[in-house]
C-alpha cells in the first residue's frame, strides 16, 4: 500500500466509523485504491458492501494555478464523480482542510446515503471542496442541517432530479 499521508490517516477515521455504522449498516470492509469504474481513475476507498467510493483531496486538489484550484485536477474530479453516479456509487469527498471534522461528515453522509430512499447514488462534499458548479447531469447540489455533529452545521451533497426536470 503506497498512499499518502492524509489517506492514511483518513482510514483509520474511516475504519473506526464503518465499525461504528455496521450495527445498523450490514457488514462491508473498505478496499484501498480500487478502480471499480470502467473509464475512471482510481479511488481512495471503496465500500463494496455499501456501494461507497471514498475520495480524500490532499493539497494538490487546491494547488494555487487559478483561483486556489488546479482547473485541471477540478476538471478531472469532476469527470470522475460523473462516471462514479452513471454506475450507481455514492461518493464521499474529504478534503484535508476538514481533517478535523472528518468523523463527523464520514458518519453523517453514510448515514444520509444508507437512509435514502429509493436508494440513489450521491456525492457528498466536505465544506473545503464543495464546487461553485456541478456538470452532473441531472443532480443539483443541496445542503442538510446535520444534529449531533460536533463542528458540522450543513452535509452538502448532491441530489438527483426527477428524470422528466433533469432534460
Amino acid at each position: 500500500m503506497k498512499a499518502s499521508g492524509p489517506a492514511k490517516r483518513a482510514y483509520l477515521v474511516l475504519r473506526g466509523v464503518v465499525r461504528q455504522l455496521e450495527r445498523v449498516m450490514g457488514r462491508t470492509i473498505i478496499v484501498w485504491e480500487a478502480q471499480v469504474v470502467p473509464g475512471a481513475r482510481w479511488f481512495d476507498f471503496w465500500l463494496p458492501g455499501w456501494r461507497v467510493l471514498v475520495e480524500v483531496d490532499g493539497s494538490q486538489h487546491a494547488s494555487g494555478i487559478m483561483h486556489g484550484r488546479d482547473i485541471r485536477q477540478e476538471k478531472r474530479d469532476r469527470a470522475k464523480e460523473a462516471l462514479a453516479v452513471a454506475h450507481g456509487r455514492t461518493i464521499v469527498r474529504l478534503d484535508v482542510a476538514d481533517e478535523h471534522r472528518w468523523r463527523q461528515l464520514l458518519r453523517a453522509a453514510l448515514t444520509h446515503a444508507a437512509s435514502a430512499s429509493p436508494r440513489v447514488p450521491r456525492i457528498y462534499y466536505s465544506p473545503a471542496n464543495v464546487p461553485e458548479k456541478l456538470p452532473h447531469v441531472g443532480h443539483v447540489l443541496t445542503s442538510s442541517p446535520v444534529k449531533g455533529a460536533y463542528h458540522l452545521d450543513k452535509l452538502h451533497f448532491t441530489t438527483p432530479l426527477p428524470v422528466e426536470v433533469a432534460r
